[in-house]
């Protein structure tokens, strides 16, 4: 190889370089300018594009929530035209993903989800703010579900174990656990959770150890158990005496 072909060589590697450079400069441009836009309350932030991990009617039927990948709680009014200034709103609150959330019970504009950050948050869903926060250290969570009649809350994620709360104090009944061996308990993270509309003692989970366990409200232990699908993600629910899930 000559020096002329060794020349050639290096002036294309160089502009190669260069155009890495530009194109990493131009991306964390772009990336800048996206966060600086999303993180501006009033903004007309472009949610849409962004990785949904959750989404919920509300009673009426007329809102949906949705909890993205980055943290956003996005709030769509489909009774408003889509051009409207109060169609879709979007709220920053958590550097982490919202995995999972619920409309209060009997109340229109209230919400609670959970992150992948091991917090629970009680969000007024008018205005983005943060009513009530709790946090359950070391254990992403991946699901929440209310109770009928909204006195309860119960918590999921990757330690395997069913967190009971009051919803009017916020403060933890029990963390939910088997108390007979004959019965399993759950190997691996929780993805779902699911009160019983029928039977207000009963509590159901799920996950990727292809077990939903029955929770019996009363005596707060597992009472029973299914085997079978393998949940990942917010798919158990129940009609009367049937249960639909999703499996992968």
């Amino acid at each position: 190889m000559d020096s002329t072909t060794i020349t050639s060589a290096s002036n294309q590697d160089s502009n190669n370089n260069q155009n890495q450079l530009r194109e990493q400069e131009q991306s964390l441009k772009s990336n800048f300018d996206f966060l600086e836009n999303a993180l501006d309350p009033n903004s007309n932030f472009d949610f849409d594009r962004e990785e949904c991990f959750t989404l919920r009617y509300d009673e009426t039927c007329q809102n949906i929530a949705v909890g993205y990948s980055t943290g956003f709680l996005g709030i769509y009014n489909i009774e408003k035209p889509e051009t409207s200034k109060d169609y879709k709103k979007s709220y920053p609150l958590s550097t982490f993903p919202i995995t999972c959330l619920r409309w209060k019970p009997f109340n229109r504009t209230t919400l609670i989800l959970v992150t992948a950050e091991g917090y629970i948050l009680e969000v007024h869903s008018k205005s983005g703010k943060i009513l009530q926060e709790i946090q359950e250290e070391n254990n992403p969570l991946m699901c929440v579900d209310y109770s009928i009649d909204g006195m309860l809350f119960a918590t999921g994620g990757n330690d395997k174990y069913v967190r009971l709360y009051d919803d009017n104090t916020k403060t933890l009944v029990r963390k939910l656990e088997r108390h007979r061996y004959d019965l399993p308990e759950h190997s691996n993270r929780i993805f779902a959770v699911k009160f019983s509309k029928k039977d207000p003692n009963l509590l159901l989970s799920g996950g990727w150890d292809n077990t939903i366990l029955l929770y019996d409200i009363r005596t707060r232990e597992v009472c029973n158990y299914l085997y079978g699908p393998h949940i990942c993600g917010d798919g158990m629910d129940l009609k009367d005496d049937l249960l639909l899930t999703v499996s992968w």
